[in-house]
């Protein structure tokens, strides 16, 4: 699957500070926000760039702090999109008329 694009976007918890096995794996939580800017992060003296970081919405959340709550930052590479693809797309329903004279 792939990561979000949007706010709104239904999403699983994939990923976490302790790798596959945090807190928050596994939870539903739906899209809130795009923050400005991606997370860097101070690495041997070097500054990595961990990418684009959402704010979600979601359930019994944990945040990497330890503060529970219903929403948490969570990076793009974390979360797998799960709602329908289906959006934007038009159903076509067919009725057949008696014609009468």
């Amino acid at each position: 699957m792939a990561e979000p694009t949007r706010p709104g976007q239904e999403c699983r918890i994939i990923g976490s500070t302790s790798g596959t096995e945090g807190h928050c794996v596994g939870k539903k939580v739906v899209t809130v926000f795009l923050h400005d800017q991606p997370l860097r992060k101070e690495s041997g003296g070097v500054i990595v760039d961990m990418g684009a970081v959402w704010r979600v919405r979601g359930q019994g959340l944990l945040s990497e702090f330890g503060g529970a709550g219903e929403e948490v930052d969570c990076l793009a590479i974390w979360l797998e999109v799960t709602d329908d693809p289906q959006e934007g797309k038009t159903t076509t329903t067919t009725k057949d008329l008696e014609l009468t004279k």
